[in-house]
Parts: C-alpha cells; sequence; structure tokens
C-alpha cells in the first residue's frame, strides 16, 4: 500500500495535465481511500505514515512550487519521502518476529456482528441486575470497537488534542461532525452521544430491563448508521 500510495503521487504530479476533471477525480478519489487505508495498517504496526497529503490536492500544492519544477524532481522528493518507512517495514517482513500489534485483529463490521449477536443473547437471558450490567458493559464495548473501525486522526481539529482510544463518545462525535454535519443531522448526534449515556448507565448502575434494551437496541441502530455513513464516504471518493 506504502509503494501504490508513492505511486499515485508521482503519477499525479508527472501525468499529463491536459488529464480530464473526471479521470482526475477518480485518481484522488482512489488517492484518498488508499491515504485512509495506508494509516490504519501503520498504526496497527506502530509505524508513523510518512505521506502527509490527505489529497492529492494537497500534495498538488507542494510539487507546484519551484523546487519540485521537473518530474524528477518529484519523483525523487517522493522515493526520499517513503524510503525510511518503506525500509522499516521491510526489516519487519524480513526478521521473522512476531509483531505484537498485530496479533489481536482490529474489529471490522463483520467481526462486530459476533458482538452484536452476544449482545442480544445476553440480554434474552438477563435476569438479574448483575445480568443487565453485562449487557450495558457489552453494549460499551461494542460501541468502542465500532470507534476504532472509523477513528482517524484527521477527524481532530488541528491544535486540539486526540482523544484517547477507548473515548468511543468523543471519537463517534468527531466522526459525526465530519460525515454528518449540519443542522438536518442534529437529533442524530444527539441519539449517539445519547446512546453511550445510556450504556454507561446500564454498566454501572442498577436497572430494569426496558433500560438494558434500549441501551442494547440503540448500540444496535448507532452501529448500523456508522457502518451506513462509512460504506457512503467510501462510495463518494469513488
Amino acid at each position: 500500500m506504502l509503494d501504490l500510495q508513492a505511486a499515485r503521487l508521482v503519477a499525479a504530479s508527472t501525468t499529463d495535465t491536459r488529464i480530464g476533471s473526471t479521470k482526475k477525480a477518480k485518481a484522488d478519489s482512489e488517492y484518498q481511500t488508499g491515504h485512509k487505508q495506508l494509516k490504519r495498517l501503520l498504526q496497527q504496526l506502530g509505524v508513523p505514515n510518512p505521506i502527509p497529503y490527505s489529497t492529492l490536492g494537497e500534495w498538488g500544492g507542494r510539487w507546484s512550487k519551484g523546487d519540485l519544477s521537473t518530474w524528477v524532481h518529484r519523483r525523487e522528493f517522493v522515493s526520499t519521502l517513503v524510503a525510511d518507512t518503506a525500509a522499516t517495514l521491510t526489516s519487519i517482513q524480513g526478521s521473522g518476529a512476531l509483531v505484537t500489534a498485530s496479533t489481536t485483529a482490529d474489529p471490522t463490521w463483520a467481526s462486530l456482528q459476533d458482538r452484536i449477536d452476544g449482545l442480544a443473547r445476553a440480554l434474552e437471558q438477563a435476569r438479574t441486575d448483575d445480568d443487565r450490567q453485562d449487557v450495558g458493559r457489552r453494549a460499551r464495548e461494542i460501541l468502542i470497537d465500532a470507534t476504532s473501525i472509523i477513528r482517524d486522526p484527521d477527524l481532530v481539529p488541528d491544535g486540539d488534542d486526540e482523544p484517547k482510544a477507548a473515548d468511543a463518545k468523543q471519537w463517534i462525535g468527531l466522526y459525526l461532525k465530519r460525515y454528518a454535519a449540519g443542522s438536518s443531522h442534529k437529533e442524530l448526534r444527539v441519539f449517539v452521544r445519547a446512546t453511550w449515556d445510556l450504556a454507561q448507565r446500564v454498566t454501572h448502575s442498577g436497572v430494569d430491563h426496558v433500560e438494558a434494551y434500549a441501551a442494547a437496541q440503540a448500540t444496535v441502530t448507532v452501529v448500523r448508521v456508522l457502518q451506513l455513513l462509512e460504506s457512503d464516504s467510501t462510495e463518494r471518493l469513488e
């Protein structure tokens, strides 16, 4: 993926400028999708992302400067940009050492379905306060896992501290601010925040079956909403 992204940077800065706007848009969407995927893969390995450009437009603002006036200069710049990270990845690949950051697979929408099925069984079998609190705990962990799928440092405004990885409420809030912004989505954002608060309450307090059910059902709804937003954002890029 690192090689592919580097090749896309080179192609964008060495291709005939008369290329049509449709092809440019397609190339940019592919690059943006790849940028997001690369960041997640490198984060899993604990390796910094050497490519700071989230769009080809940002890259264009860099290569159009005078010090990168020729195609040769741009190729050399990209090669130097990714060289250290490429060497690090080659070293990891060739060492045969266990990569501890990857021993537990990152959650996916498919794997979350197993957690949701477990939540449904726990709710159905809940008879005591401890059982219902377990429903709240499961709901909260599902929201945290959903957060790990959508979490992206680019969502954090410049100058703000990045929320902790397990701070699902903050991360989902940042995600919705980017992909479900505006007054038309106000109620959706309120609902998501309330879902996290309810899951927390069910986890730590003595509640009845109705509240446990509400926390579980709301959690499933939030996961489905995030899944749809993620799918829609990818389709817009493509």
